[in-house]
């Protein structure tokens, strides 16, 4: 695919994403499940909205860093392999983006009937959300050592993909861990999503 086009994927997709959770889908990871489905009961159409759209968006930059991985499986053989195992844990992620959203929404629908049911979705989905979590954090830190092997960019930027990478991991298998490494690795991730988006798209490509 043309690196303006997936690049552009790394730019609307993380864009989208973020917006949408952050307005519309209420956090609710340090309150008790029966809260929780309170406050996504408060926030129905809300929550479907921004569960929908949101997770149209993280496909979309799952998309783009899909195609941005096939770019890096040639040449150096580490980088290869690296670049060539993310991409694959990228196509399980895909799954991953829709049960997670659709569970919040799937929640909601099942507690006006039964409260007992519309609670064990919501658990449920809290732990594919963590074990997806765990996938996607391992994805980028391969991901920016292929960047790094193959000189992609420029070697802050796979360094720094590495690194928030590595903050978001801790955080997802820490739950003690300082607050900061999951701002710094899922706020860093898709940050860094965008730069790699916007630098494919003004990047040159070769000539021939």
């Amino acid at each position: 695919m043309n690196a303006k086009i997936f690049g552009s994927f790394m730019i609307v997709g993380p864009l989208l994403a973020v917006l949408m959770w952050s307005i519309f889908v209420p956090e609710i990871g340090d309150l008790s499940v029966s809260k929780g489905l309170d406050k996504l009961m408060e926030n129905d159409v809300a929550v479907r909205y921004g569960s929908l759209v949101g997770a149209v968006g993280f496909l979309v930059m799952l998309l783009g860093v899909f195609f941005l991985s096939r770019t890096l499986r040639s040449g150096n053989s580490a980088a290869a392999i690296c670049a060539e195992i993310s991409g694959l844990l990228l196509i399980s992620m895909l799954a991953f983006a829709f049960v997670t959203e659709g569970a919040f929404v799937d929640a909601i629908e099942q507690a006006k009937t039964d409260r007992a049911v519309g609670e064990g979705i919501l658990v449920a989905s809290m732990g594919t959300e963590a074990f997806g979590g765990a996938l996607i954090t391992a994805i980028y830190v391969l991901l920016g050592v292929a960047l790094v092997l193959q000189r992609k960019f420029h070697l802050v930027v796979g360094c720094l993909v590495i690194l928030v990478g590595i903050s978001a991991f801790v955080s997802q298998i820490v739950p003690e861990s300082p607050d900061y490494f999951g701002f710094v690795g899922w706020i860093g991730m898709m940050l860094m999503t965008l730069v790699m988006g916007i630098w494919s798209v003004i990047e040159k490509e070769p000539a021939g």
